[in-house]
């Protein structure tokens, strides 16, 4: 895996700011959560597109793609054939698996991981990873939304000698 490593510094006017900041790009997937943010379509993060064979009724069937749905260990993950619904949603796009969907949406094809979030009385720093590159349409989406925030956004991939401001 090819880290690229992002600090945002961000600077707040109102204790308000700050909350609803929080409560913006926190989610399922932890403090920092691009879901949040700009919402992968389900199918995608939960599709796994390779060929697998279900036992249904009593029968074996096959299937290219599967939803697979991740939960805490040690319990295993949930396997299932699409359901007729998912199956034409998955069909119906233009995406082959969620990291895809990401690089487009995100700017970089995981969710933020191992975030380091360091809080000052009205700033905040927030480092994290990304898988190759920085989340640039995630920074833009919480500019737009958060417009009096003075927020500025660096990355890192020391592997490629690449480091920029977004």
């Amino acid at each position: 895996m090819i880290a690229c490593k992002n600090r945002w510094d961000i600077i707040f006017n109102t204790h308000e700011e700050i909350s609803e900041f929080y409560a913006y790009i926190s989610g399922p997937n932890g403090p920092i959560d691009f879901n949040s943010v700009i919402p992968m379509p389900d199918v995608l993060r939960h599709v796994l597109p390779m060929s697998k064979e279900f036992r249904m009724d009593g029968e074996s069937v096959t299937v290219d793609a599967f939803y697979q749905r991740r939960r805490l260990r040690p319990a295993p993950p949930e396997e299932r054939p699409f359901t007729a619904e998912e199956e034409e949603e998955y069909r119906n796009q233009p995406y082959y698996m969620g990291s895809n969907w990401a690089t487009d949406f995100w700017g970089c094809q995981e969710n933020a991981l191992y975030p380091e979030i360091h809080h000052g009385e009205v700033s905040t720093t927030i480092q994290f990873l990304t898988m190759i590159d920085p989340p640039v349409e995630v920074a833009k989406a919480l500019r737009n939304k958060f417009p009096n925030l003075n927020f500025e956004a660096f990355f890192v991939v020391p592997d490629e000698n690449r480091c920029g401001h977004y």
